[in-house]
């Protein structure tokens, strides 16, 4: 798909052409090009958000879609513009309309006045970067309720990063991308718990077309997700409170949802339109597999070979033809929150659950560096630990236990802290163990004083 374009010729567009200048600093003289002219994709956009009339460019000298203006508002594209496809068009456009119907032009111009008056303050330049990423976040929700799918979108996101070069920064215009922003807007498109199900909106009275009044009849022709049951329920009360007529499967009436997945004759339907000379089963249980393969090992003539393969085989297909060869380790691989490089060990995660269950116990004691003489008695503070009744007492016969092994160690012992921290964890873990049943991570710590 090609934008259509036309140079700034007349009078009144070189007028217009300078004001842009002057806004934006030196934009490439010539290259910039009025792509307003009869380009639907912006008409359907502007319809869509009930946003002003908007001028369209595009200029050379950005390297991702930028907006300005508040009286005369313009969405301003990159040369790479002219390549995208119509969704990623459509879903650049409603981001950027977005900015206008929000007048986020207006907020940028009292950000960057404030920050003028204030560059000295840390917490100004705070303030006015996590501003930033709110209303990205915020014109990207327009995008998805707009239509466009959230991974698609995030996917047009990353490509749209992907260019970004060398060119300077517009103090006063909204750019739709940055690198700094560029993850946390990602995690918050992807983010399942965030409410962007059409009807979920509406019966909130959050969806712009929608809207469910009395007597409303609503048909939830679906099966809840097992872990999704509380949204579910939670939606249904709102359609009750807006006294809607719900209808969904709890069990008082007949089913009003059969399965999601095409039956059988629809299965061999598609099998004799394909024919395949290779038919693997991959979506079920094993069962599920199983029967799928069966029935299309019975469909003679419509399908060559039959491969059953599970999680981790390998499907090798070469000149000879396709066989199983070997297998892989496959499964779940657990990162840390905040990196998408470091893999957690089964050790660490086993040591986190382990840590979730019974908690922390760490006593702490003070020791003369000089003398070696223990300075005080022994304080042990717990998270995630608790025994009940009778705490306190329990907390009392831990220290005794602490300062008895204190007590009977010998001087060589409790300068080695090595030596002294094992002692005190092995006897304080036998006796929380006969106490609680329970097996806190026990760490203890020695303070030089």
């Amino acid at each position: 798909m090609r934008f259509p374009h036309a140079r700034l010729r007349s009078k009144a567009a070189a007028l217009f052409h300078a004001h842009f200048r002057q806004w934006f600093g030196d934009l490439g003289g010539d290259r910039v090009f009025d792509l307003f002219g009869s380009y639907p994709l912006l008409d359907e956009a502007i319809n869509a958000l009930g946003a002003a009339a908007v001028q369209l460019l595009e200029s050379a000298d950005v390297d991702v879609p930028i907006t300005t203006g508040v009286i005369y508002p313009r969405v301003v594209l990159p040369p790479d513009a002219a390549d995208w496809s119509e969704a990623r068009a459509l879903a650049v456009l409603n981001h950027e309309l977005a900015h206008v119907k929000r007048l986020d032009a207006f907020t940028q111009l009292l950000a960057q006045a404030a920050l003028a008056l204030h560059w000295f303050n840390p917490l100004a330049w705070l303030a006015a970067r996590q501003m930033r990423l709110e209303r990205e976040k915020a014109c990207d929700d327009f995008v998805l309720a707009a239509g466009a799918r959230p991974s698609e979108y995030a996917h047009d996101l990353l490509e749209i990063v992907a260019q970004l070069g060398t060119k300077r920064e517009y103090a006063v215009a909204l750019a739709m991308a940055r690198k700094s922003q560029f993850e946390g807007r990602v995690l918050a498109l992807l983010d399942p718990r965030r409410n962007r199900q059409a009807l979920s909106r509406a019966a909130v009275e959050q969806h712009k077309h929608a809207k469910i009044e009395r007597d409303d009849t609503v048909v939830l022709s679906s099966r809840i997700i097992p872990g999704n049951e509380k949204a579910i329920y939670r939606m249904i009360d709102h359609l009750f409170r807006r006294e809607a007529h719900v209808i969904y499967e709890d069990g008082s009436s007949p089913p009003v949802h059969v399965s999601g997945h095409a039956s059988q004759e629809e299965l061999k339907l598609i099998i004799n339109l394909v024919k395949p000379r290779y038919f693997i089963p991959i979506h079920g249980e094993y069962r599920q597999l199983r029967r799928h393969g069966e029935m299309a090992a019975a469909m003679h003539g419509a399908v060559g070979s039959v491969l059953h393969i599970e999680s981790g085989d390998v499907l090798e297909f070469d000149e000879l033809g396709a066989r199983k060869a070997g297998k892989v380790t496959v499964g779940r691989i657990c990162i840390d929150s905040g990196s998408r490089t470091d893999v957690v060990e089964d050790l660490i995660i086993k040591d986190r659950r382990h840590l979730s269950e019974d908690g922390i116990v760490l006593p702490i004691i003070a020791i003369n560096k000089l003398t070696g003489k223990v300075e005080s008695a022994p304080e042990i503070v717990t998270r995630g630990f608790a025994v009940g009744t009778g705490e306190n007492g329990f907390m009392q016969e831990a220290r005794g236990v602490v300062m008895k092994t204190l007590d009977e160690s010998s001087e060589e012992e409790k300068g080695d802290y090595g030596v002294i921290k094992e002692k005190i964890r092995a006897d304080l873990k036998r006796y929380i163990v006969k106490q609680t049943q329970r097996r806190p991570l026990i760490m203890p710590v020695i303070l030089e004083v």
